[in-house]
């Protein structure tokens, strides 16, 4: 069985075997199947950009020096909508992911909405010991400035007296 992938790297995978399968029936060219392969590029869930070897068949990460990486793809991810999603196709028109296997999601593994990346706020409950936290901390330095206070009154009192 084949390992699971992000689900646009998975329509990239289907792409790309099927530009193989026209290739090594004959319907087009050497060049225009790299030129195909080439085209064929998804981002995941990270914004990383993953392509798929034209030679070798081997997944490649864009780096952000603009370097393609040989590297293992996620196996996992939110699918980007496409537009047979919110459409109906015309006639004739074949959805190309008909041919991609989904896995269903463990909800053990799931996580919070706010703790997926990108995430703008702090959690609730984080947000509420942050500012326990804060109050604490500044009732601390109130008790330590009129400790001080006192203090130097205390010395003023005793070299008047």
């Amino acid at each position: 069985m084949e390992q699971p992938l992000h689900p646009n790297l998975a329509r990239i995978a289907a792409a790309h075997a099927a530009v193989r399968a026209n290739l090594n029936s004959g319907r087009i060219s050497t060049s225009e199947a790299r030129a195909q392969v080439a085209a064929l590029v998804a981002r995941d869930d990270q914004g990383i950009l993953w392509s798929v070897d034209y030679a070798t068949g081997v997944w490649m990460r864009r780096t952000r020096t603009g370097q393609l990486v040989a590297d293992t793809p996620p196996s996992y991810g939110l699918a980007t909508p496409t537009p047979f999603d919110v459409s109906t196709p015309a006639s004739g028109v074949r959805n190309p992911d008909g041919q991609i296997t989904r896995v269903p999601v463990v909800n053990e593994l799931t996580w919070a909405p706010n703790q997926l990346a990108g995430a703008t706020r702090m959690p609730r409950d984080v947000a509420h010991v942050a500012a326990a936290q804060r109050a604490e901390r500044a009732g601390r330095m109130l008790l330590v400035s009129a400790l001080a206070v006192l203090a130097v009154a205390a010395a003023l009192l005793f070299v008047i007296a």
